[in-house]
């Protein structure tokens, strides 16, 4: 493969995995507002529901069965957590290709393309070891003896 040709192809996988991170990102901020919603309604109506006569006690403990629910997966799934890691990944990968692009700072260099390779494949191990970390600290905490996956480049 030309040099040409192997810089193009990896600049459009380094775009690929910003698009995915970016992705990710997106999922997680949704799934985590989602159970905030849940949370914060849910622990505000349960004294009102309790103090209200006419309601049946079912349903202010249903309300906070699905509170505790929510509380549990976020603790669990680390929504919150997951979403800032890879909105930042997603947005140090955008930094990179703008900063290659202008041939700014770092990438005033002899070679700035061997620049960017390392600098994009730095972002993309902290992402990993950030996750493989995440995830056997939860297994530790959870008593699983599992090992951890990395996820996939997208």
């Amino acid at each position: 493969m030309m040099a040409e040709e192997r810089q193009k192809y990896y600049v459009d996988q380094a775009k690929q995995q910003q698009e995915y991170h970016s992705k990710k990102a997106k999922g997680y901020k949704q799934s985590y507002q989602f159970l905030q919603v849940i949370i914060v309604v849910g622990a505000v109506l349960v004294p009102v529901l309790l103090a209200t006569p006419s309601v049946p006690q079912i349903v202010p403990t249903v309300v906070s069965i699905m509170v505790a629910i929510a509380t549990g997966l976020e603790n669990v799934f680390k929504n919150g957590e997951n979403w800032v890691a890879f909105r930042r990944t997603s947005e140090l990968i955008k930094r990179e290709q703008r900063m290659y692009f202008a041939r700014a700072a770092e990438y005033a260099s002899p070679n700035p393309f061997d620049v960017f390779v390392q600098r994009v494949e730095a972002v993309l191990s902290e992402q990993n070891q950030t996750f493989v970390q995440s995830s056997v600290s939860e297994q530790a905490s959870t008593g699983r003896a599992s090992g951890a996956s990395i996820p996939p480049g997208g």
